[in-house]
């Protein structure tokens, strides 16, 4: 059976109800994603994409942190592209991706047009990541060392298999909207720094909703599009059949939100940068002098990171949020790293710039290049400061992740850190414990119209 075929069947299926740490993890994930589109509302990705589609028809489809509302795909783009729009949302490990701001913009743009619960959305959100991190144990990482960008890839395929589960698909437009989704899966990994990279989980959000939308149409399709002899399998990447079989053989027995779960950003930058980032806060904590007493830096990643991490001096935030050097320098000197880094005034800073000149970077042979954070080969930073004598922290737990949580309290601060802009406390809060009872919502056009309200909050 092909994995298209094995795919609608996990969408169409009854499943027992989701519990306990599935809602758990997919709740927070909403929450997550829901405060970096606010973060984001206002970037450049998100005015500039809403400034291509405004002329082109209104909808019902709420675009975050706005008053104005649009068709389904185009709402979704927008929210998905805000979301990412700062680096700042979730990433996986086995998809290499980032999945809720892919698969919860299209899940939203989708609910305006429908009555859900708050449990259609997270049951359909859950069925989306198993999706795609079913795919990733079966792709990655060559897929992903090729130069496919697997948040739009795979992303697509995720979204279109939450479109369809909250759809309530049946087996055979689950199979062609999946097979539909595969013909429009594609994006690179070298756009980052520029605004091309924010708008890639907005595309794989809209390609969702439009690919669900034409199977629910009619539009009919091969189901051996994602491993035939002809798919994303063979053009994207090596394809081992045996690979395939033992993830697709997962399916909804053992759920990925609980085998891998996510990995929650505390900073706003590239992923790749954030084991150094906090080998760089561990040492500022160590220095008795401040960062002015820093003569060298010498950090140590897996040589893989560098594909992405390609500006050694940024001169925008964009560029910033790909800089190991930039990122590494601006912890040291602050001993954090938050949306303030990558305003003009923070990029443009002597400190932070002598810094960033003064950084070093090795690239080392990973011990397992199919392990994104490889808690056996840590990140290492090294400073030698004026009187010669060096500080040295490696960082192999990354906080956020399911080995290392994030604390309640810091996850409540990146929530009112996102939306401050937006909503005063009151409003904050109201939002805050409308998304914690999500599960409880029997009809979620309420959380919709707060959505767009908040940004008069």
């Amino acid at each position: 059976m092909t994995a298209i075929r094995q795919l609608a069947q996990l969408i169409s299926h009854n499943h027992p109800k989701h519990h306990g740490d599935a809602l758990t993890i997919a709740g927070d994930a909403l929450i997550d994603t829901i405060a970096c589109i606010f973060a984001g509302a206002a970037s450049p990705v998100a005015i500039n994409s809403m400034q291509a589609v405004k002329d082109w028809g209104g909808g019902n489809s709420v675009v975050i942190g706005r008053s104005e509302k649009l068709a389904p795909p185009f709402a979704a783009m927008i929210n998905g592209a805000a979301g990412h729009a700062l680096d700042y949302d979730d990433f996986d490990e086995p998809g290499n991706a980032h999945p809720s701001v892919v698969i919860f913009p299209a899940l939203l743009a989708m609910a305006a047009s429908r009555r859900l619960r708050g449990s259609d959305l997270l049951d359909a959100y859950i069925i989306g990541l198993e999706v795609l991190q079913r795919l990733g144990e079966a792709m990655n990482m060559d897929h992903y060392r090729r130069g496919w960008l697997s948040t739009l890839t795979l992303g697509t395929i995720a979204a279109t298999a939450a479109c369809a589960r909250l759809g309530r698909f049946g087996y055979e437009s689950s199979a062609a909207a999946l097979s539909l989704a595969a013909s429009m899966a594609s994006g690179l990994t070298n756009q980052s720094g520029y605004l091309a990279k924010q708008l890639h989980p907005g595309l794989a959000a809209k390609n969702g909703v439009m690919a669900s939308a034409l199977a629910a149409a009619g539009i009919n399709a091969s189901d051996q599009t994602i491993d035939g002899s002809i798919s994303l399998a063979t053009a994207m990447g090596d394809y081992q059949p045996e690979r395939f079989n033992a993830a697709m053989a997962k399916l909804g027995k053992s759920w990925s939100i609980l085998e891998h779960g996510l990995l929650v950003k505390c900073y706003p930058c590239c992923g790749y940068t954030h084991r150094a980032i906090e080998a760089a806060i561990d040492i500022h904590g160590r220095l008795k002098t401040g960062s002015k007493a820093i003569q060298a830096i010498q950090v140590s990643v897996p040589d893989y990171y560098l594909d992405l991490l390609v500006y050694s001096t940024p001169g925008t935030p964009e560029e910033a949020m790909f800089s190991l050097e930039y990122n590494v320098a601006v912890a040291l000197a602050s001993g954090s790293f938050c949306l303030a880094s990558l305003n003009d005034e923070a990029i443009a800073d002597s400190e932070h710039t002598r810094l960033t000149q003064a950084v070093t970077v090795v690239a080392r042979v990973p011990r397992d290049a199919n392990i994104v954070y490889d808690p056996l080969d840590p990140d290492i930073v090294e400073v030698t400061l004026e009187d010669g004598s060096k500080l040295r922290a490696e960082a192999a737990l990354l906080t956020g992740s399911p080995a290392r949580p994030m604390s309640g309290e810091a996850f409540r601060a990146k929530f009112d850190e996102c939306l401050e802009p937006h909503a005063g406390r009151v409003a904050r809060d109201q939002l805050w414990d409308m998304l914690r009872h999500i599960e409880q919502l029997d009809d979620l056009n309420p959380l919709l119209a707060s959505l767009s309200k908040a940004e008069s909050g």
